[in-house]
């Protein structure tokens, strides 16, 4: 499906990984982009509105009333809206609410609205705790309640492929960082050396985990969008490695300063390593990760402001 002239809708468009593909759409000549989200945070969509071609509809994914008419006429979905990490493994029922229920009323709204591909913002988190580098042949074995609910979101988008015709790629990202995150290990680790305050570890530090730039998560989608593909999941990284300690220490070499992290007890549900091959996204989408995980750090150093 080509991207210029198309009419897309964005579930959590206002969001971190949402407002990006936004304005990069908009950027790419899409006829309409249509941002759903349950907070409308227009400032987050920069000059994407100044285009004419974005539409701004709060909507509310567990009220499936509220989405079929933004999803109406449009060629593609980018399925995006999500409770996240942290809050899915403190309220579960929330998170059955947002990730699974939700994600059937979309997938249902979409059919019914005549959209024809889907691309789905998954997440590693699927294949649970584990010492190797997954690709997309290793099991699934989620251990916490947001990996259970996103791969939930999968499955249900390929009975909804079985049953109503429905075309779908799926993403399942490794760990984004990048401008505009207000959450996440990065961006509270600078936001903490800015404040004179020591960057907090949990656990031993030494878990490590596959870091991708939100412009690389991006450039994921479209490619997907755009592909023929379709019926498929694909890992999207960066393809480089680091645990905690060691962004720390990077972090702390690009700002001046050698503060000691305080060490705290891990979470429950905490993995020690995940690490992703993207090989197949390179070899079928033509994926490219084109920031260096040193230099993405090194820019939002530079920006003084918010990770």
């Amino acid at each position: 499906m080509k991207i210029e002239g198309q009419s897309f809708v964005v579930t959590g468009g206002c969001g971190f990984i949402g407002a990006n593909l936004v304005k990069d759409l908009v950027n790419r000549g899409a006829g309409e982009v249509r941002v759903l989200d349950k907070e409308l945070r227009e400032a987050s969509l920069g000059d994407a509105q100044a285009s004419g071609r974005v539409k701004l509809y709060k909507v509310d994914v567990t009220r499936p009333q509220e989405l079929l008419g933004p999803m109406k006429g449009a060629q593609g979905l980018f399925h995006m809206a999500v409770l996240p990490l942290g809050p899915s493994n403190t309220d579960l029922r929330m998170a059955l609410d947002i990730n699974v229920v939700g994600g059937f009323n979309v997938y249902d709204a979409a059919v019914q609205g005549g959209i024809q591909k889907v691309v789905y913002s998954s997440a590693s988190s699927v294949y649970g705790d584990t010492d190797a580098v997954v690709d997309e042949s290793h099991p699934l074995n989620t251990v916490n309640m947001y990996g259970a609910t996103k791969l939930t979101g999968e499955l249900l988008l390929r009975a909804f492929a079985t049953h109503k015709g429905l075309g779908y790629v799926i993403l399942r990202y490794m760990n984004v960082y990048g401008p505009g995150q207000t959450g996440g290990l990065i961006n509270a680790v600078i936001n903490r050396l800015r404040q004179n305050q020591p960057p907090l570890v949990f656990g031993l530090g030494n878990q490590s985990f596959d870091y991708v730039h939100v412009s690389d998560i991006v450039q994921a989608n479209i490619a997907a969008m755009a592909s023929e593909v379709s019926g498929e999941a694909f890992n999207v990284g960066g393809d480089e490695e680091f645990s905690v300690l060691q962004i720390i220490g990077i972090l702390q070499k690009l700002m001046g300063t050698d503060m000691k992290p305080e060490f705290r007890p891990a979470p429950s549900g905490d993995v020690g390593r995940r690490v992703g091959s993207s090989q197949k996204a390179r070899r079928m989408l033509g994926y490219q990760p084109s920031v260096p995980f040193s230099e993405g750090l090194r820019q939002l150093v530079g920006t003084g402001a918010r990770a």
